[in-house]
């Protein structure tokens, strides 16, 4: 189940990245950027999603079909009331997964953001009364 929602956050994510480059090479096309290169560079990384997004929606086919026939086994070794509690377990083992990168996000922002409050140098031009830009890092 875990390895099913990985896969179909995975085919999300490069969703929006096929369709963060469409619209780039769109945008240069009908702006008629001679910029060949930028271009060039645009259809190359839209292979490449294109093919990721191939490979993913195998890997999802492939996952569940290990699910379906794990799901055989155990209906065949589990008694029903087994079948259920397993089945709880699973649930509310994704939910504590994804709770728990909830707050390891949570803490990442927070870290960076205790960076920031403690490094001077990470704001610029603040010495003439300027407003500073905050490099977070990475």
């Amino acid at each position: 189940m875990a390895d099913l929602e990985r896969v179909l956050g995975l085919l999300l994510l490069l969703g929006s990245r096929l369709d963060r480059v469409r619209g780039a090479l769109a945008r240069a096309v009908a702006d008629c950027d001679p910029d060949e290169q930028l271009q060039a560079s645009l259809l190359q990384r839209l292979g490449l999603l294109e093919q990721q997004q191939e490979d993913a929606k195998e890997l999802k086919r492939h996952v569940a079909r290990c699910e379906r026939a794990l799901r055989e086994v155990l209906v065949q070794a589990l008694s029903t009331a087994e079948l259920h509690a397993y089945s709880a377990l699973l649930v509310g083992k994704a939910t504590v997964l994804a709770q728990q990168r909830s707050l390891d996000k949570w803490v990442r922002l927070q870290d960076q953001l205790d960076t920031v409050r403690s490094s001077p140098h990470l704001v610029a031009g603040q010495e003439d009364g300027e407003h500073g830009t905050c490099l977070l890092p990475t």
